[in-house]
């Protein structure tokens, strides 16, 4: 088997990144629609919250699935049989549900799109230090780097 590690950390930091970038930019143009309802009593900042994120799910979720389909079949993976499929899908929508919740959250508390954009761009580079997508892993990485 070759080494798919790296193949791995980017696939699990696109699942995240991907959908993160589409809910902060999402957020912050429904927020005058959002205070309407909620000053007019229609709903709550909890049910809203709900709302949104579950209706995200259902749009924005369908992208680990194609990931997921394309790359478990064309990598040589040591076991391809569904229950493996199914657990590899699995982490990849937890990854996705981490990528929305990160979006929303900023999204949510940073009202301009730009400035939440530049945030997330920092917060997604700290996350890709951190799992290693910009570091090399292999006999001649360090630990510094």
């Amino acid at each position: 088997m070759k080494n798919y590690i790296g193949l791995a950390f980017m696939q699990n930091y696109d699942m995240m990144t991907t959908l993160s970038f589409a809910l902060v930019l999402q957020i912050p143009n429904m927020a005058a629609l959002a205070q309407r309802e909620m000053t007019n009593e229609m709903y709550s900042a909890t049910a809203y919250t709900w709302a949104v994120l579950f209706s995200s799910m259902s749009t924005y979720m369908i992208h680990p699935l194609i990931v997921c389909l394309g790359c478990f079949w064309t990598v040589d993976v040591r076991d391809s049989s569904a229950t493996n499929f199914f657990y590899i899908l699995l982490i990849y929508y937890l990854q996705g549900f981490v990528g929305l919740t990160l979006g929303m959250f900023l999204g949510s508390f940073i009202k301009k799109d730009n400035i939440a954009l530049m945030t997330l761009v920092a917060v997604l580079i700290f996350f890709g230090l951190g799992g290693g997508v910009f570091v090399t892993v292999g006999p001649g990485s360090n630990y510094i780097v």
